[in-house]
């Protein structure tokens, strides 16, 4: 008698075991809100990871500024180059004069003033040559028209041309200060870029972090809801068990509340997606009012576990080479060098070569044909300057003159430049500090970075076997209540742990995948 009880006994366990085995759905108690404020939930924008980062290089307001930094730079630098540019001048200038005359020589006929006209026309250019040189050019023109009878050509043509050149032979010679700011915009227009560089290597770590840290947020959010499920499962059976009559009413109550503190959780993981998607979104867009802002970001790579092994000899021997940083540091090294080689220029006595040639043209009409001498006689006036500006032009290599000189100044104590010197030369004894001290941080970021990225991939591995043990356990319990071996409150308890398990798995493969990228920009090779 007491066989065949409990042979009905464990068939009847085995038959209600399967019922509650079956995962349905149907009339849970589940009702978990999915809409978002601001979040239009038909507008979906589906991006890659790849997309995501090519998103924010053409549209992210940082970078937009830094790439007007290095634009900037440029247009500094061709204003510097405009110091060799040729200056030119030219002045016309109109002058109508009258004045008295009292002398007899100076009288035109019955007239007691003397009245003149000038007219000039002047071009002038000068340029400043690389290795110091500097060129001066002036082409003056005058027009003089008078009413003075003593005057032999009226109007009268004066053209004149004068050059001058001035060379450098010790101090500014090839180290002038235009030289200079040339080269150290050259060197800045360098640093311009390298800092365009690092934020482009900052970016698209930043990038890769809020996508991760979205994917984490809308996966951890599933986990949420598969964890309600479970209990909303798990609430069913026990209302099966208690109409059955073998579990007690109170395991009902203690479902219930099990069910909504993980409906609260659901809830609460919401918020972090929003706020996931909204830190994403500020790096990809550049405009407020974007209509992207009301999509919802669909995330289309998953946060995978792959393993890549780096070496740490070779990650920071790449770190050391691309590291823009070092590069911006390289750069200012050989601006004060330039700096101290124009120091030293300029602590030299300014020694000058001059060179000078001019030349005078002269013509007009000329009022007179024939002079008398004192004694008379009637002697006819050359006709050498009788012509117009042309002829003026073309006698004006008939008079010239050169000039050769030297000019020497220094000043006797010089502490200007001697000072200027040693504060270039402790400049470079900072800087060569500094560069160490940079190299020093990489080296260290590189060894942290490689360091966090074993540590993931360690508790990566954990946290699968943790999921595994948890998915065994809780079948293991689920079977056991089912046979009434178990209690309510170990089912939810193994569900707790499970959700918990799947969660730092879920955490620490996106930690791994983090510090992955991080570990690319450390080395700053996750840019060409």
């Amino acid at each position: 008698m007491l066989r065949h009880i409990l042979t009905f006994f464990l068939l009847t366990s085995i038959s209600l075991a399967q019922h509650l085995a079956r995962p349905s759905t149907d009339d849970l108690p589940v009702n978990l809100p999915t809409e978002r404020i601001g979040i239009d939930s038909s507008k979906q924008l589906k991006l890659s990871l790849r997309d995501a980062i090519a998103m924010a290089l053409e549209r992210n307001l940082d970078i937009q500024i830094e790439r007007d930094n290095v634009r900037i730079a440029e247009h500094n630098l061709l204003a510097a180059q405009g110091a060799y540019d040729i200056s030119t001048r030219f002045t016309y200038n109109l002058a109508d004069n009258t004045f008295p005359s009292a002398s007899v020589l100076n009288r035109s006929g019955d007239s007691l003033k003397i009245k003149s006209n000038l007219q000039d026309f002047n071009f002038a250019l000068s340029q400043l040559f690389p290795i110091g040189s500097q060129l001066n050019v002036e082409f003056n023109n005058r027009r003089q028209l008078t009413n003075n009878a003593f005057q032999l050509l009226n109007p009268q043509y004066t053209p004149n041309l004068n050059i001058q050149l001035v060379q450098p032979l010790l101090r500014n010679f090839k180290q002038n200060q235009a030289e200079r700011s040339i080269l150290s915009l050259k060197k800045q227009l360098g640093i311009s870029d390298h800092a365009f560089r690092q934020r482009l290597i900052d970016l698209v770590a930043r990038v890769s972090n809020a996508y991760y840290d979205l994917v984490f947020a809308i996966e951890n959010a599933q986990i949420q809801r598969d964890s309600v499920e479970l209990a909303a499962i798990q609430l069913r059976n026990n209302r099966i068990q208690v109409k059955a009559g073998t579990a007690a009413p109170i395991e009902i109550v203690s479902a219930e509340a099990e069910l909504e503190r993980r409906k609260d959780a659901a809830i609460s993981a919401l918020l972090v997606i929003t706020q996931a998607e909204n830190a994403l979104k500020s790096l990809l867009l550049d405009d407020p009012a974007s209509e992207y802002w009301s999509y919802v970001i669909v995330p289309t790579d998953k946060i995978e576990f792959v393993l890549e092994p780096i070496d740490l000899t070779s990650a920071m021997n790449v770190a050391i080479e691309r590291r823009p940083e070092l590069r911006q540091l390289d750069l200012r090294t050989e601006i004060n060098k330039i700096d101290v080689e124009f120091f030293k220029n300029q602590a030299k006595p300014q020694i000058d070569l001059l060179f000078g040639f001019s030349a005078v043209g002269i013509a007009g009409r000329q009022t007179q044909k024939f002079i008398v001498d004192p004694g008379g006689a009637i002697i006819p006036v050359p006709t050498t300057f009788d012509g117009g500006y042309f002829k003026a032009l073309g006698n004006m290599f008939d008079s010239r003159s050169y000039n050769f000189g030297l000019t020497f100044s220094f000043p006797l104590r010089n502490r200007t430049a001697k000072a200027n010197l040693s504060r270039a030369i402790l400049e470079a004894r900072q800087l060569e500090a500094r560069k160490r001290q940079a190299i020093e941080a990489v080296l260290v970021e590189v060894r942290n970075a490689l360091q966090a990225l074993e540590t993931a991939r360690q508790r990566v591995e954990a946290a699968q076997a943790a999921v595994r043990a948890a998915e065994t356990q809780l079948k293991a319990e689920e079977q056991k209540f089912a046979v009434g071996l178990s209690t309510n409150f170990f089912v939810l308890q193994r569900q707790n742990d499970l959700a918990a398990a799947r969660g730092n798995e879920l955490r620490a493969r996106t930690d791994y995948n983090k510090a992955r990228a991080d570990l690319q920009r450390v080395m700053a090779n996750n840019i060409p």
